[in-house]
């Protein structure tokens, strides 16, 4: 059995019982394929019924007497639409604790013939997940899981930014969505919630200031470009948070293949399957019930004999699901090692390059951010084209400068080269005051000019002079030594953006 899809989530009750009862009739309604009502699955231990085009439902109650705790696990068989030799297994185990109701949901895919060839895989979230998620008050470690976005006005961005993105006890990612400059969104909130319900949080800011508000609440370094996507993995803003939280442009999402919306369900899906683990108190319940058993059979049964060796084996096999327990817990321990490094991996440039199939320019864009000077010299030809070029003097100050954040300034660098080239595509043509369009449409804080600066300086050998006033002001009101600017022309001539100064504020 190939697992390839998992999500667990828990549901608020007050009566536990009567929760418990509904969630295993809407279960039971979902899983049923055949005429009339589903069968009802409070009634007996176990049981299997055949639906219509060879869909099968099994089902099994597991509880235990004098014990409020219960497990009903329902299983919905159906062979591939596509290929015969395979078969499709979704299992939904809800657990009635001492404390609380918990759903866990995975689908699997196994072979039913012996045929080595290679099987095509449309994997879908499971029907019953919003089903579920819509029907009652769900949960993942406290944070509401919903099969709708959530949007996120500027007045609460700072609350979000806390209570969500750095709550340490996140277990789900949240996928959060920046407005576009138009009035059409980049991807539909509501259609990309739905399809990764059970698997992520999804996320909206509701308009230009709260997009402005959640830059500053979140950090340069973990902003979100106008119209693109971020995923914020658990942990984040934690001291040991290493992860890469990736991001996705405008240009991204749109050109994304498949869809963005399909392709973060496959990154995901491939995620949950090492990270969601079966309810451990499934298990206690099983030995609880296996203890019982026994306790019944040796009372049963009348010779002493017969009692002592019958205790005999039921010692043997106590000793042995110890072990197999050890060895299911060294299993979980292991699955759950190995998705944190799936998780990590996942959000590495070349992982997410080649699972969202993007263009060069975007593997490139999701490349990881030089941290010294000397790094970001090596990375300058990544910038420079026909719209965006350096003076000598630019490129010397890259390669050591007193300026103390390189990694910020590469990423002011690569804005303002990404401006360039709109810049060129538009002909020098902006509509507006270029310190104004700049800002609007790039987010870059542009200066238009400085009183204290002759701007004047040649290029390329012209006879003539170009002026450098305006200044990409990338730290402003601190102290002269951490205050970073970056000087420029725009050459209306030639549709380009010449750079002549990288460093602290002149």
């Amino acid at each position: 059995m190939q697992d390839l899809f998992a999500t667990a989530f828990d549901v608020a009750a007050t009566d536990l019982d009567e929760r418990f009862a509904e969630i295993a009739r809407e279960v039971a309604s979902w899983a049923w394929r055949g005429d009339g009502d589903a069968p009802n699955v409070l009634n007996e231990q176990g049981g299997t019924a055949s639906g219509h085009q060879d869909y099968r439902m099994g089902w099994q109650l597991l509880q235990v007497p004098e014990h409020v705790e219960r497990v009903l696990e329902v299983t919905l068989h159906h062979p591939d639409s596509d290929n015969p030799a395979l078969e499709w297994r979704t299992r939904v185990d809800v657990c009635r604790a001492i404390d609380g109701i918990s759903v866990t949901v995975r689908i699997g895919r196994e072979a039913t013939e012996h045929v080595l060839a290679p099987a095509g895989l449309v994997l879908r979230r499971p029907g019953v997940v919003p089903r579920l998620l819509e029907a009652f008050d769900c949960t993942a470690d406290a944070v509401s899981v919903k099969v709708t976005a959530t949007a996120v006005p500027v007045g609460s961005v700072e609350g979000f930014a806390s209570a969500v993105l750095r709550e340490p006890s996140r277990r789900l990612p949240a996928v959060v969505l920046a407005p576009a400059e138009g009035t059409r969104p980049t991807v539909d909130p509501q259609a990309l919630a739905d399809e990764l319900a059970g698997l992520a949080h999804v996320y909206y800011l509701g308009g230009y200031l709260a997009w402005r508000r959640f830059r500053e609440a979140v950090g340069h370094e973990n902003r979100i470009p106008r119209g693109g996507a971020r995923i914020y993995w658990p942990g984040f803003g934690v001291e040991e948070d290493n992860l890469r939280h990736r991001f996705w442009t405008e240009d991204a999402v749109q050109d994304s293949t498949p869809t963005f919306d399909r392709s973060v369900f496959r990154m995901l899906a491939r995620l949950s399957v090492g990270a969601v683990p079966r309810d451990p108190r499934i298990g206690d319940l099983q030995r609880a019930r296996a203890r019982h058993r026994r306790e019944e059979l040796s009372t049963a049964l009348g010779n002493a004999e017969d009692r002592a060796f019958y205790d005999e084996i039921a010692e043997e096999n106590d000793r042995l699901a110890d072990a197999n327990s050890q060895l299911v817990d060294q299993v979980s321990e292991l699955e759950r090692i190995k998705a944190a490094y799936e998780q990590a991996w996942a959000a590495t440039p070349e992982r997410a390059a080649r699972d969202l199939d993007l263009p060069e320019d975007d593997e490139q864009l999701l490349g990881a951010i030089p941290g010294s000077w000397p790094e970001v010299a090596r990375r300058l030809p990544e910038l420079v084209s026909e719209a965006f070029v350096l003076t000598p003097r630019a490129r010397e100050q890259c390669s050591s400068n007193p300026y103390p954040d390189p990694a910020r300034m590469w990423e002011e660098l690569r804005g303002l080269a990404e401006a360039a080239d709109d810049y060129r595509a538009r002909n020098a043509r902006v509509g507006n005051r270029l310190a104004d369009w700049l800002s609007e449409r790039h987010e870059l804080d542009v200066r238009p000019f400085d009183r204290r600066l002759d701007g004047r300086f040649e290029y390329d050998g012209v006879t003539y002079y170009y002026s450098r006033l305006p200044h990409v002001a990338v730290d402003d009101h601190k102290d002269p030594s951490r205050c970073g600017r970056i000087y420029f022309a725009a050459d209306d001539a030639h549709g380009r953006f010449i750079v002549d100064h990288i460093g602290l504020h002149l």
